[in-house]
């Protein structure tokens, strides 16, 4: 559920409707529930939700509320994500 709304059109979280308050309340939904379960760790890496949230960067790097460089800083230190978002800064460079 969180990685399928974290999915949504980005024009939807700058149109005023309250989108980007629910995309605040989603990042920080991965950083109470997710960092710190690796099951659910897992799973939201398995949906690609990394390399959704390196998308979102890209999108809202002039953003402070987000808090999505730290979310990513940790999700790089699992050791079985590292490489794949290494090659991801790589491709795409913020």
């Amino acid at each position: 559920m969180l990685v399928s709304y974290l999915k949504n059109d980005t024009s939807k979280f700058e149109s005023g409707l309250g989108h980007g308050r629910l995309l605040l309340a989603a990042t920080d939904c991965v950083w109470c529930s997710v960092i710190g379960n690796q099951l659910v760790e897992e799973s939201f890496l398995e949906n690609e939700g990394a390399f959704i949230l390196l998308d979102l960067l890209r999108v809202f790097i002039n953003s402070p509320e987000l808090n999505l460089i730290t979310l990513l800083i940790i999700l790089a230190g699992l050791s079985s994500e590292h490489e794949e978002l290494s090659s991801w800064c790589v491709g795409g460079s913020l």
